[in-house]
């Protein structure tokens, strides 16, 4: 399964140094930077009033700071067709939160109740490091 991100780190810090004399980023950047930033959790999935007010140069900052980390706090794989999803029902906190193949082969689930399918494509991320989605020993030791 391949892991690049959406955008790579060095392509996050280009963007944000071209775009220091743009007025607005085209919106098809700032939806894909949203977006980016709901799964890697630097910003909450359903968003709030002050982070759907915040500019479009105040996401891509805050993404740019995940990406120096080297470590997001969320795996955040979007999930592409045919990508297999497995569900920990021992770890999980509902039926929605799933887990990448790389994330599940590196934590230990050994004895839990598993379920797996393959993605139909339509999209949905990896939960590996969201508090709210997994118990602390579902997550990946690189997710912790």
């Amino acid at each position: 399964m391949e892991r690049a991100p959406i955008l790579s780190a060095h392509d996050l810090l280009h963007v944000h140094r071209s775009a220091a004399g743009l007025e607005r980023l085209p919106d098809e950047l700032s939806n894909l930077l949203v977006a980016q930033l709901s799964c890697n959790g630097a910003v909450a999935a359903s968003s709030t009033e002050a982070e759907a007010s915040a500019s479009p140069f105040e996401l891509l900052s805050s993404l740019c700071a995940h990406a120096r980390t080297g470590r997001p706090r969320r795996c955040g794989y979007i999930f592409k067709a045919g990508d297999i999803a497995w569900h920990c029902r021992t770890c999980q906190a509902d039926d929605t939160c799933v887990l990448c193949q790389q994330c599940f082969s590196r934590a230990d689930h050994h004895g839990h109740d598993l379920h797996f399918y393959r993605s139909g494509g339509a999209g949905g991320c990896c939960d590996c490091g969201d508090a709210e989605a997994f118990k602390l020993e579902g997550h990946c030791p690189l997710h912790r």
